[in-house]
């Protein structure tokens, strides 16, 4: 008896519906990491320079530094914290402030005194026009004066940086000194405060760990940032090793990391519940500094617009941008949208084309994951434009890649992702063949071949997905975890469940590291893992590990919801691997409940679990009610994800079975022929699950009479499953089958070597108890008809027979060894 499988609906996968990987009766599914648009560097440089250190009306700062027109009583502005910057200034070049006497003018290049002389103007009106124009001017000193350090931060870090703060402590300026002042207020015991607080009021139970590994995460960000900061500076001002030109890009690169972690703290200090689960991951990947020490990977600078004003909204549009990354991150859809079409319509207007793409890709994240596939293919079209104009090769890209994904959840949308891919595959390697850009693009290349059904094409991509991960990510991350479940995945669907188990067993020491192991992906994870153990038949390990799938989801989520209602239906799929019938049962019946209150009524996962709940039926006897659930789940797979997938015919399979048992043999084989027809349409017709459609319709035949082509067929069927290994358990059944067809033409001798084989396997896999009699009785058969030793044989039947009655279910194989011993074996 085959069950049917159960997908884990997974919200973190790139775009659309969650592939279904799969193998033999058990559907799989599959979690992924950061898919779609890399956080870790935004698409045009970034800047906050325009930011002041004062709201207006606050009197802050000592005297000395304080503006003519602020110690007159008038409003501190931006003009007035230009002043007490250049009193600092002032302070750093001549060793004294304005208002003292200047230890020294020598060796102060005329240009920055009068930098300095006008931002100190007695009138706001005479000095710069902004702090950006200020900084303008000094970074455009064709000597790169030692002052060039403070290009990648706001101007209230950089005031705060030179020591203009409330308590009026002034710290002299050193070259490449200070870094870590401009980031240590963007995680502050405040900023920390704020956030465990939202943590905890999520209700969840691993908010304080989860916190516990945020703080980790950002503290570890923010160390690598000083570090590529005072790095960056010293390469120009100390080594003298590197430009003023590359010296302003790396900079703008550490200035959008910078405000990219600003944004996402101020995001956890709202979170919910589902921001929470992403919370530690999303720390691990916030603004990574790692290719702003790469010249390759920096993307030339797009002149701002001329326009005062243009260019002022530029700066705001980055700020925006900063805190769509991090909604992003933290899986904020609905809010990321709406965020994103104001963002894409406020950027078309200033017609500033970079600020434009980035929008555009963000949104075109969000549009994928909201189901709109139809406007994140416009919008990523759209990114390909901007992106080939402006000869920007990392754009292009991650547009591309995003393109060959979101593609193949459409109709016949496999040919244009094949278009995408090399073109996206292109771009990368232009663009440096940057780690990270690689690993996003095998990974989504993968995913689209396993969607596919080339699971062969697919495993090569994730093998090359592992091998990336941790030269892009680390040895300990989010997505190395991915990656070896992906492998694994792969590996399992391919015949090799034996060692994907290894790597299932890698990926949740990572993911349980990274995240801890109450977590509700943890659950996910192990409900994968499981259901390769089922795969290779060992129910009782995958209840376990279903046990604590079960036990995790229920800690972070209500009973009733739909996340719960995934490890229920697997673990019922344990439980009637194990014959533990009654209680698969209660579990089916639970998951149903939730689908009738979450599910709407043409929910794929809802479909699954109408076909599990039929394979319980079947095992409970109840035929009718089998077939019935069977027809019901079908036509709601059907509606949810169209015709003709391998669910389908494996749900097809399984009715077959079940008609034959109820004696419409004919239906059945329509059944039957109809699942192989669908299995080999959807996954080829070399692929091994296949054999296991083929072994029912060879059932049916053998019913039918036609013993030369039931053997044709049970022959078939071992050949294919045996891909997955000559000691395969799957192969038992189809042996048992075999070995009968094998009587019923003649060939008793091979058909003793077929049942001997298929009772040593069904020993050896610890199978129950039916179908270790099942193969049992196909041996005393098969002895019977080679005649060697008869009385033995009947024996045997009898034995079987009796341990099968004593049992508290009804073997299917038993009415057969009741005929059997009743046609050969009279008292």
């Amino acid at each position: 008896m085959l069950p049917s499988g159960k997908i884990r609906r997974v919200e973190f996968a790139p775009a659309g519906k969650p592939i279904d990987k799969r193998r033999g009766s058990v559907a799989r599914t599959r979690w992924s990491g950061n898919t779609n648009l890399p956080d870790d560097e935004s698409s045009s440089p970034t800047s906050s320079l325009d930011c002041t250190v004062t709201q207006t009306g606050q009197w802050v700062g000592t005297p000395a530094y304080l503006a003519p027109e602020v110690r007159a009583g008038a409003p501190a502005t931006a003009a007035s914290d230009q002043y007490a910057f250049a009193v600092a200034l002032h302070e750093a070049l001549y060793g004294a402030r304005p208002d003292q006497a200047p230890a020294s003018a020598a060796g102060v290049p005329k240009r920055l005194r009068a930098v300095v002389e006008r931002a100190l103007a007695s009138n706001p009106g005479d000095r710069y026009p902004s702090m950006r124009e200020l900084l303008a001017e000094l970074g455009h000193d064709p000597r790169r004066t030692r002052m060039r350090w403070i290009a990648g931060a706001s101007a209230a870090a950089l005031v705060a940086a030179i020591g203009v703060v409330a308590t009026g402590r002034i710290a002299t300026p050193r070259p490449c000194g200070d870094s870590e002042s401009l980031v240590a207020p963007l995680w502050d015991q405040a900023s920390r405060a704020r956030a465990l607080e939202a943590f905890r009021k999520t209700g969840r139970p691993t908010a304080d760990d989860t916190f516990a590994r945020v703080d980790t995460a950002l503290r570890r960000r923010l160390d690598g940032w000083v570090r590529a900061h005072r790095e960056t500076c010293e390469a120009t001002e100390v080594r003298h090793e590197q430009s003023g030109e590359l010296l302003d890009r790396r900079m703008d690169c550490l200035g959008q990391a910078r405000m990219k972690i600003g944004a996402f703290v101020e995001l956890l200090g709202g979170v919910d519940a589902r921001a929470l689960d992403r919370a530690a991951v999303a720390a691990n990947e916030v603004g990574d500094v790692a290719d702003c020490g790469q010249a390759a990977s920096l993307v030339p600078a797009v002149p701002l617009p001329r326009d005062p004003e243009a260019r002022r909204e530029v700066d705001r549009l980055r700020v925006e941008l900063a805190r769509l990354h991090g909604l992003r991150i933290l899986g904020q859809y609905k809010d990321g949208l709406a965020a994103a079409n104001d963002l894409v319509r406020r950027s078309r207007a200033t017609a500033y084309e970079p600020v434009l793409a980035e929008s555009l890709l963000l949104r075109s994240w969000f549009e994928s994951n909201t189901d709109d596939k139809p406007a994140a293919l416009k919008d990523l079209y759209d990114v390909v434009g901007l992106a080939s104009d402006a000869k920007d090769d990392i754009d292009l890209a991650r547009a591309t890649n995003l393109i060959a994904t979101v593609a193949a959840h459409g109709q016949g949308g496999f040919a244009a992702a094949n278009v995408a891919y090399p073109i996206a595959l292109g771009a990368t390697a232009r663009a440096g063949n940057r780690p990270e850009l690689l690993w996003q693009l095998f990974h989504n290349r993968a995913g689209v071949l396993y969607k596919k059904g080339d699971l062969i094409g697919a495993l090569a991509f994730y093998q090359l997905q592992y091998l990336l991960a941790p030269v892009a990510y680390g040895q300990d991350s989010w997505q190395m975890a991915v990656a070896l479940q992906d492998l694994a995945d792969a590996m399992s669907g391919l015949g090799g469940a034996g060692a994907a188990g290894d790597l299932y067993r890698r990926a949740l020491a990572v993911a349980e590291r990274v995240l801890g192991p109450d977590h509700d992906r943890i659950g996910t994870l192990l409900n994968n893992y499981a259901l390769n153990l089922l795969n290779v038949r060992d129910a009782d390990r995958a209840a376990v590990t279903l046990e604590r799938a079960l036990a995790i989801e229920e800690l972070n989520h209500p009973s009733d919801s739909r996340q719960v209602a995934y490890p229920l239906a697997n673990l019922a799929l344990a439980r009637l691997a194990q014959r533990r019938i009654p209680e698969a049962r209660a579990l089916i019946d639970r998951g149903l409940r939730i689908d009738q209150i979450r599910v709407g009524s043409d929910d794929a996962s809802a479909a699954l679990d109408l076909l599990i709940s039929g394979d319980v039926a079947r095992a409970e006897g109840r035929l009718g009610a089998a077939h019935e659930l069977k027809q019901r789940g079908i036509s709601l797979q059907q509606k949810a994800v169209g015709a003709g997938s391998a669910i389908e015919g494996n749900a097809l399979r399984d009715d077959a079975a079940i008609l034959l048992r109820l004696r419409r043999v004919k239906e059945a084989h329509e059944t039957a022929a109809r699942a192989v027809a669908v299995e080999a349409k959807a996954m080829g017709e070399h692929f091994p699950d296949l054999g296991l459609q083929l072994w029912v319709l060879a059932d049916v035949l053998a019913e039918e009479g036609q013993w030369k082509d039931a053997r044709a067929r049970y022959q078939d069927a071992v050949g294919l499953l045996e891909v997955y290994g000559a000691d395969s358990p799957w192969l038992v059944e189809p042996l048992v089958g075999l070995a009968a067809a094998l009587v019923a033409t003649g060939d008793a001798a091979r058909a003793v070597t077929c049942a001997e084989r298929a009772v040593a396997l069904a020993g050896a896999h610890h199978l129950s108890d039916d179908l270790v009699g099942a193969a049992q009785f196909g041996l005393a058969r098969a002895r019977w008809a080679l005649g060697a030793d008869r009385p033995a044989a009947v024996e045997l039947a009898r034995v079987v027979d009796a341990r099968l009655g004593a049992l508290p279910f009804r073997a299917e194989i038993q009415p057969e060894i009741d005929r059997w011993l009743a046609g050969v074996a009279r008292p």
